[in-house]
């Protein structure tokens, strides 16, 4: 499920497929405004050229010419601009989010482990260590379990 996958929390998640999500419409949204662009334009050039008459009012045919050259522009600027934002939003990497179906999936290096056996001592005490093949760890390393009072 998760393979290939970098396993993150639900608001990293979250942020992610938004980021992803924005990118890939607005890309496709260029895309449509690229279409209505083209169609504009060559709207305009076939008018001038069916329409233009007898040749005798060049100045509001080279106008014409002149807003579909524009709106050829425009139609250029917005497939670049949605090919760029598509790329973009390939280049965001996978993440999946963590679940107690994935949670083997995670790096020994992220996982801490603590005693099956209940401790005498009080939680709060208790020292954590990374998950390892070792079961030494020098005390500078161990980690203390807190607890937040909200």
């Amino acid at each position: 499920m998760s393979k290939g996958k970098r396993l993150v929390l639900k608001q990293l998640y979250i942020k992610t497929l938004l980021a992803k999500g924005g990118l890939y419409s607005a890309s496709f949204l260029l895309c449509v405004g690229a279409l209505v662009f083209l169609v504009t334009a060559l709207l305009l050039i076939l008018t001038a050229v069916l329409f233009g008459g007898d040749g005798s009012d060049a100045v509001a045919r080279t106008g014409v010419f002149l807003y579909a050259g524009g709106f050829g522009a425009l139609c250029l600027a917005s497939i670049w601009l949605a090919v760029k934002m598509f790329n973009k939003a390939e280049k965001i990497e996978e993440v999946a989010l963590i679940s107690r179906h994935n949670i083997g999936d995670l790096p020994e290096v992220e996982t801490l482990v603590r005693g099956s056996a209940p401790s005498a001592t009080a939680q709060q005490n208790e020292l954590l260590r990374a998950a390892g093949p070792s079961t030494q760890t020098p005390p500078q390393i161990l980690l203390r379990a807190t607890v937040e009072n909200r």
